[in-house]
């Protein structure tokens, strides 16, 4: 003879699992105002639809799965509402900072040897629009100048021959952008100069300077 075995209320059916609730995920998680946001819908059963908001209040004209980039900055609190088959559900994030890159750097280098000055123009964009500074870090023969970390080196800190490059890092404050490396300078010879100073006229119709 066979037991009959009694179907427990709320088990699992072999191959299957209870119903899972309605919910929203946002892409990317830590997004940044240049990205576009991406709504990942979960459970949903029947029409789908979408509304966005910006601190609290909605984005018009924005009812699609996807936010474009350009329509939040950062520190926005963004918010994507979704509902389906009478359901409603809701996720959000805070807009991230983008930090800052080098857009290029220029080289004075107009006297540029043993006791000379090497200096750096770096020149930086950043996408959210804050003020950019930099952080430099001077290398000679591959050893850092722990004392250097302004924009220029000076000239006595180097001989000819001595291998030299930089390392900037652009911030806005908050976050660290890319660090630019530049190319290694090679220190060239200096040219001798005067330290007397020449007679500025002539004795009788001699000009004598040694």
């Amino acid at each position: 003879m066979f037991a009959a075995v009694k179907k427990q209320p709320g088990a699992r059916r072999a191959g299957g699992g209870l119903p899972q609730g309605l919910s929203v995920g946002l892409l990317p998680p830590h997004a940044t105002a240049q990205e576009t946001l991406i709504a990942v819908p979960r459970g949903c059963r029947g029409k789908i639809g979408f509304r966005w908001e910006r601190n609290g209040k909605t984005i018009a004209g924005q009812t699609g799965a996807r936010l474009p980039a350009g329509h939040v900055s950062r520190g926005d609190r963004v918010t994507v509402v979704m509902t389906s088959g009478g359901r409603l559900a809701r996720s959000s994030i805070v807009i991230a900072d983008t930090p800052p890159h080098i857009a290029s750097v220029t080289f004075q280098i107009p006297d540029f040897h043993r006791g000379g000055e090497l200096v750096v123009q770096p020149r930086a964009t950043d996408p959210d629009g804050d003020p950019v500074t930099f952080r430099y870090r001077w290398f000679v023969n591959g050893e850092e100048r722990m004392w250097d970390h302004s924009d220029r080196l000076s000239g006595s800190t180097f001989h000819r021959d001595d291998r030299i490059f930089v390392e900037i890092t652009p911030t806005d404050g908050e976050i660290a952008g890319a660090a630019f490396r530049s190319r290694v300078f090679v220190v060239p010879d200096a040219p001798p100069k005067f330290l007397s100073k020449p007679p500025g006229s002539f004795k009788g119709r001699l000009y004598l300077y040694n």
